[in-house]
């Protein structure tokens, strides 16, 4: 006979306690400065602070400035450690060169979390900054033998005075008057230079009018011609009629070669009007509030001297209103009006109430692109 015993065992918990190390923790105030803008060779300087917010103490193991000659500062030899709760100052100064200047301090310690940390620096210098105007600048046409005069104006933008010390234009058609050189523009000041054109030929001229100063060399550009503007004629004006509007007028075609162009431009009316070619041939061009705004419709072309004879439809009343004479309209009113745009384009515009309405001739609108001829 087999027995089987079942025992048990004792077990004594132990419990463990973790043991957190004590450390030190670094924190600079301020943690970044802006000297701002200083005078160049002067100084300024401001404080920093190093605490230890840890509970052990913090060594410093290297302070120092990177990537700037313009900083410096003095940090104790004997102030390495500082205990915990303990902090300490040390002061940077800014000496100013007239350039902008950007710099870190660096600090190395014992804090594990941040073993190293960077502050950064800035300052900088006002500074003058002269701006030429206009540019270019432009004399536009003057006969040969003659003389036309302009100003070059030299501004001191910025925050310090500069000295102009030389004023440079190449031999040519342009010139400057005598300038007593060096001279000094203070902050604000605006400088002028008188420039003359005087061309000798028939040409266009281009050159550039340097300026030296001690903060640099700044350059306009000088522009003009000789040259007569040919103004091209064009071909579809009437001088008799000119730009006016002409009631009663028509439109007759010059000389058949090219194609002619209508173009929808909007209603003003509250009627539906449909606008329409009627004679040579019978074109519906656009209908009023349904036609989009801007619609080109190719009319074709016509034998020379043709006229063409337009038509305004209100479908509301049911009349039929003529371009040309009052004696085409059935009320025997003027119903249409053609103005000359320009460059061969005419505005025509119709008028769609019985006997007249205001003759304002903006019921329904289009311009005709062509070759024609507006007879009064």
């Amino acid at each position: 006979m087999f027995w089987l015993i079942w025992g048990c065992s004792d077990f004594s918990l132990q419990s463990t306690e973790k043991t957190q190390s004590n450390y030190p923790s670094l924190r600079v105030s301020p943690d970044r400065y802006n000297y701002g803008d200083i005078p160049p060779q002067s100084s300024t300087s401001t404080t920093f602070t190093i605490l230890n917010e840890g509970s052990a103490g913090l060594d410093i193991h290297e302070i120092s400035i990177i990537d700037g000659h313009s900083f410096t500062f003095f940090f104790p030899q004997e102030t390495r450690t500082i205990p915990p709760g303990e902090s300490h100052s040390f002061d940077v100064i800014f000496l100013a060169s007239g350039e902008p200047e950007q710099a870190w301090i660096h600090i190395e310690s014992s804090d594990p979390t941040h073993p190293s940390m960077e502050i950064p620096l800035y300052g900088s210098s006002p500074s003058a900054a002269l701006v030429i105007s206009p540019n270019p600048v432009d004399f536009g046409y003057t006969p040969v033998d003659t003389t036309i005069d302009s100003l070059v104006f030299i501004q001191n933008i910025g925050a310090m005075e500069s000295e102009v010390q030389n004023i440079y234009l190449p031999e040519s058609s342009f010139s400057f008057a005598d300038i007593t050189l060096p001279f000094t523009i203070l902050p604000g000041e605006t400088y002028e230079i008188p420039v003359s054109f005087s061309p000798f030929t028939e040409d266009y001229f281009t050159e550039q009018l340097w300026v030296q100063s001690d903060i640099g060399t700044h350059m306009t550009n000088l522009q003009g011609t000789s040259e007569e503007v040919i103004i091209e004629e064009d071909p579809c004006l009437d001088p008799d009629l000119s730009y006016n509007q002409h009631p009663e007028a028509t439109l007759r075609v010059n000389s058949g070669i090219s194609p002619v162009y209508a173009t929808y431009l909007y209603t003003g009316a509250g009627y539906t009007n449909e606008l329409w070619l009627q004679s040579p041939h019978l074109i519906h061009i656009a209908t009023g509030h349904e036609t989009p705004e801007d619609t080109m419709v190719n009319l074709g072309t016509f034998s020379a001297n043709q006229e063409l004879f337009f038509k305004m439809f209100v479908r509301d009343t049911g009349y039929h209103y003529y371009s040309g004479p009052a004696h085409r309209n059935p009320d025997n009113y003027i119903h249409a009006a053609i103005s000359y745009l320009g460059d061969c384009e005419w505005l025509v515009g119709f008028e769609d109430m019985y006997n007249g309405g205001d003759q304002d001739f903006d019921d329904i609108l289009m311009i005709l692109s062509g070759d024609l001829q507006m007879l009064p």
